[in-house]
């Protein structure tokens, strides 16, 4: 535990700032923004694996909030594929891979990156959100509904991740 509180995502905290820019770009669904944040912390640390794996999630909420472009969804996967070739072990590239998945209306698979992901990091950027999006989407209200402490105390500050809780409500 006290080996992964140290380890740093990257050593350029200009590029980690990029990064909580383009979270919170994407958090608004401002995706471009969100996405040129993203590729301004990879230009300052090509191997900033959680850049990487923000560029998945942007590309694939793009890809299925703006008109299903093929384009956004292979973005996505390449980053994702970038993003858990320096990091296998990375929540949030798992978190991507489930955004990916759920995009394509892949429910099942959406939640087991998910799950993945919490075991990993519990508070993990996005997690609850998808996870609550895909047991609504696929009708598992009840396992939403179960989940809803835990997903406040996570990602609590995520305003988005209360929409699909409240729909399964």
């Amino acid at each position: 535990e006290k080996d992964t509180i140290a380890k740093k995502p990257t050593e350029n905290s200009l590029a980690y700032d990029y990064l909580l820019r383009g979270r919170s770009y994407t958090r608004r669904e401002s995706l471009e923004y969100a996405i040129q944040m993203f590729e301004q912390a990879i230009k300052l640390d090509p191997v900033f694996a959680m850049a990487h794996a923000g560029v998945a999630n942007a590309c694939a909420v793009k890809y299925e909030y703006h008109g299903k472009d093929p384009h956004w969804l292979e973005k996505a996967r390449k980053a994702c594929d970038r993003a858990l070739a320096l990091d296998p072990q990375l929540a949030d590239g798992l978190i991507a891979r489930a955004r990916i998945a759920y995009a394509q209306q892949k429910y099942d698979e959406a939640i087991e990156y998910v799950h993945m992901a919490i075991e990993k990091k519990k508070d993990c950027e996005g997690a609850y959100n998808i996870l609550g999006r895909a047991y609504f989407a696929s009708g598992r209200y009840h396992e939403a509904v179960a989940l809803f402490d835990e997903a406040i105390a996570a990602n609590g500050d995520d305003y988005n991740m209360y929409i699909p809780f409240v729909n399964a409500m």
